[in-house]
């Protein structure tokens, strides 16, 4: 199959889609959804089809060029989503960027190739089932199948050049060399292009007792380093999902794709399985207003994302019984916890205008003839500061930002929040909340991500460069929810994050903030800044600095948790297995499996549900 015709829907494509007897179909051909249809392709005896509503955008320079920032909130590529007006936020709209392509949002996203720490990832077993339980070691060799980390990944001084000494530096945990994937195909890197903002932030961590980290991909996250990216060298470009996995299959004749093809509805066999399980057949989608049905004999695999798949699943039947009959959807399994326990990383700049001659990447906004120059080189050699992006962050746990004595005030009322609203909180949000209590009282696992953003978002003047230091909640306490509007599939759904429902995260968020204030002061980086421009620094109360973050905060778009992996009895929406609970043969993969809130840039995770996935699909079959 060419993937040329993959850039537009084609009423053509949709029929000879549904004449084919498939075998797997899946819904979504995005982070996880492309890995496990080319996985299951790989046997030539197997018809694998994959429903994508949006299309290939293959050699688009919007997609592929690393700086190019023109993707989120463009309908040409993204859903447009936003959330209800959030109630704690002053009644703000909050966008929720989400891929609309083959590829996903690994099209959109800002490239950061990250895992969370081996505690949270063993945390899953700890909401599952014993039986086939996932832990931190599947998980890693997973994400380890999946890339393609560069040689030079064995040079720690792209580590550590900008540390202040080499007692600055740790290397802990899986070796290196055993941690990495060097086969899979996502290509990742670590920079070329260091802005001047990045050396002195990496100093002021360290002088404030935030070590480098030269190998943060072997169980323990936690330090200042260089995150790496989904950036091939070779060709300068982003890789994702569909030029990782599908481009390089896009012949088999056993892999059929249809794009431009929304789907609306799972189809289930009148008659249940022997245990009384429903038995999914089929998906009804729409190409340009037309509806087909495509028929599957072994599997339908639900890979829409955490916004869609509970959306797709209430309208098959599956979910909140009362609520689905209030919208005359007959109830086939109900399943309260469907679209509930949507959780998201919540992110808030601090901005600061940098010295004379410190460069940013604001450079290539104020310096029209070195945007020119570094775009001619990204042409001929695929190198240069077009080729690069911010990778530098440090993960660190919440007790680093504030004394112990607050810290220990901080826990104290969590702890007696949590008690007073016992009851109201659902059984997984009891279960996962002592988890992240553990985490927090233990001072190990990150908690707080302070990211580089090297270029003004905040009002930028003319010829002015800058930096952010970004603050985010990898943890949070608020929980929400996506569910149906209406009887629509082509209507959004309705997401109500409920960002700070939970007062915790609010505290939190100005703690952080407290912390890069007193980054800002180290020598290091007022060595750098010629001032703070955002939030304004006559907001010093916490009163008037917490009020500005409600306005200022955003979603950082690591939507998760809303088909949650865990045990029935706790509200879980699939099992170990990802089939759906009361299905025989329908699976969720996709980022709402995670079960809890993990403290990583996703997308390293979501690929290696693709890839666990297809393993438990073959070992079925």
């Amino acid at each position: 199959m060419s993937s040329y015709p993959l850039r537009k829907p084609s009423m053509e494509a949709a029929q000879a889609f549904v004449e084919v007897d498939f075998d797997f179909i899946i819904i979504g051909g995005g982070t996880a959804g492309l890995p496990i249809a080319t996985r299951l392709s790989e046997n030539p005896n197997v018809k694998v089809g994959l429903i994508e509503a949006g299309v290939l955008h293959s050699d688009d320079p919007v997609i592929y060029t690393p700086r190019s920032l023109g993707h989120a909130n463009n309908p040409d590529y993204d859903w447009v989503f936003t959330t209800e007006p959030q109630a704690n936020a002053h009644g703000r709209v909050i966008s929720v960027p989400r891929g609309k392509m083959l590829g996903g949002s690994t099209g959109i996203n800002y490239m950061g190739w990250h895992r969370a720490s081996k505690i949270e990832y063993d945390a899953w077993k700890l909401l599952s089932d014993t039986d086939g339980a996932w832990d931190s070691d599947e998980i890693f060799s997973f994400i380890k199948r999946a890339e393609a980390a560069v040689p030079e990944l064995e040079n720690h001084d792209l580590y550590t050049s900008f540390s202040r000494s080499p007692d600055d530096v740790v290397n802990h945990g899986i070796p290196r060399s055993e941690a990495v994937g060097i086969n899979g195909p996502i290509k990742t890197c670590s920079q070329k292009v260091y802005t001047d903002n990045v050396p002195a932030f990496i100093q002021a961590c360290n002088t404030l007792e935030i070590p480098t980290n030269a190998n943060p991909y072997g169980g323990h996250t936690f330090g200042v380093y260089d995150v790496r990216k989904n950036v091939d060298l070779e060709t300068g470009k982003r890789v994702d999902a569909a030029e990782a996995y599908y481009v390089p299959v896009a012949s088999r004749n056993d892999l059929k794709v249809v794009t431009g093809a929304h789907a609306t509805k799972i189809e289930f066999k009148r008659k249940s399985d022997g245990d009384g399980k429903l038995i999914a057949s089929g998906v009804h989608f729409v190409v340009d207003g037309n509806s087909f049905v495509a028929n599957a004999s072994k599997e339908v695999i639900l890979s829409a994302g955490a916004i869609q798949t509970p959306q797709l699943l209430e309208l098959s039947g599956i979910g909140n019984a009362t609520r689905l009959a209030g919208f005359g959807i007959q109830p086939l399994i109900d399943l309260p916890s469907v679209g509930e326990n949507l959780i998201d990383h919540i992110f808030a700049p601090v901005q600061y205008e940098v010295k004379p001659g410190i460069r940013t990447f604001d450079e290539l906004r104020n310096d029209p003839v070195f945007r020119a120059e570094q775009e001619a080189l990204y042409k001929s050699e695929k190198t240069g500061w077009m080729a690069s992006t911010d990778a530098t962050a440090a993960f660190v746990p919440l007790k680093w930002t504030v004394g112990e004595s607050k810290f220990a005030a901080m826990i104290q009322a969590l702890e007696e929040t949590i008690t007073k609203e016992r009851d109201s909180l659902s059984p997984l949000q009891r279960a996962q909340y002592e988890i992240q209590l553990d985490w927090l009282r233990r001072g190990e696992t990150p908690q707080v991500l302070i990211a580089m953003l090297s270029l003004g978002v905040i009002n930028p003047e003319e010829g002015k460069s800058y930096f952010n230091m970004v603050s985010t909640l990898q943890h949070p306490f608020s929980r929400g929810s996506v569910h149906i509007s209406k009887v629509d599939a082509l209507s959004q759904p309705t997401i109500d994050p409920k960002y700070f429902s939970a007062n915790f995260d609010l505290e939190a968020l100005l703690a952080v903030h407290r912390g890069v204030e007193t980054l800002a002061e180290t020598e290091a980086l007022k060595a750098v800044i010629e001032r703070q421009t955002f939030p304004p620094v006559s907001l010093k109360e916490d009163k008037d600095l917490t009020d500005c973050l409600r306005q200022a905060f955003t979603s950082g778009s690591h939507y998760m948790g809303t088909a949650a992996m865990t045990r029935r009895s706790l509200g879980g929406v699939v099992g170990n297995n990802l089939k759906v609970y009361g299905t025989a043969n329908l699976r969720v993969a996709d980022a709402s499996i995670i079960p809890i809130p993990i403290a990583t840039l996703p997308q390293a995770t979501v690929y290696a549900i693709g890839e666990k996935a297809a393993d438990l699909i073959k070992n079925d079959w």
